[in-house]
């Protein structure tokens, strides 16, 4: 069945005039169910294309099971250091300090939240707290 639904991919491709590399695609299978078959080999314009549990499209972590907990660390350890950063820049004027929070760091924080926002309340929590604090400035 992934054999069917890739040669249509490539086929679709090939119509609208685009190629595939097979050296830069992933194929993700997204289950909530652990897949316990084994996973057959795929290729695509006989090259093989690496069947993956997570990958990373525009800066968005996504796993196949869509629980964005790596994603979420990932964000709260960026977001963590970039405001360490900031705190060491204490010294400047508060409206310097603001500029720098809500137009550097907080963008990178909610960047594709529409996604990737939906997980659960706990994952969260961190970011939460962090912004809280921000608000003190």
């Amino acid at each position: 069945k992934i054999d069917c639904m890739i040669s249509k991919i490539s086929k679709w491709a090939n119509v609208n005039g685009l190629s595939i590399n097979p050296g830069k695609s992933k194929i993700m299978i997204l289950n909530s169910k652990v897949f316990v078959s084994p996973l057959p080999i795929i290729k695509l314009d006989g090259s093989e294309v690496e069947i993956v549990s997570n990958v990373t499209c525009l800066g968005v972590k996504i796993d196949d099971k869509l629980i964005w907990s790596e994603h979420v660390r990932h964000v709260s350890k960026n977001f963590n250091a970039k405001l360490k950063n900031l705190y060491s820049m204490r010294s400047l004027p508060s409206d310097s300090l603001k500029t720098i929070y809500f137009q550097g760091i907080l963008p990178s924080v909610l960047y594709a939240m529409v996604i990737w926002g939906n997980c659960c309340d706990s994952l969260l929590t961190n970011l939460n707290t962090y912004t809280a604090r921000q608000q003190d400035l």
